[in-house]
């Protein structure tokens, strides 16, 4: 499920903590809005923020290929470990109290 505010779209994810490098692309790539995504991991609730990054830039091809390489190649990443992958883009990670 999705709402749009004030330029930033809030997706909220439940449960499935896991991102793949194709929805990583579409959170990503999609749209000239930054993404909100909440997820509740042990019964905490957090928010992994993802701004508009720029498809073209190396750093963003850089990290897509980390994303790829996780889980034995499968591509599967927990939101905590997609955050580590792109902070240096200017995700961010914080948990909801």
């Amino acid at each position: 499920m999705g709402t749009s505010k004030a330029g930033v779209i809030t997706i909220d994810f439940g449960r499935n903590i896991c991102l793949t490098p194709e929805i990583m692309k579409i959170l990503a790539e999609t749209g000239n809005r930054a993404k909100n995504c909440s997820f509740i991991y042990k019964n905490k609730k957090y928010n992994l923020y993802i701004p508009i990054i720029g498809k073209n830039t190396n750093a963003y091809k850089d990290a897509m290929e980390v994303l790829k390489k996780e889980d034995n190649n499968r591509g599967f990443a927990g939101f905590m470990r997609v955050y580590e992958i792109y902070r240096d883009l200017g995700v961010t990670l914080q948990e909801i109290k």
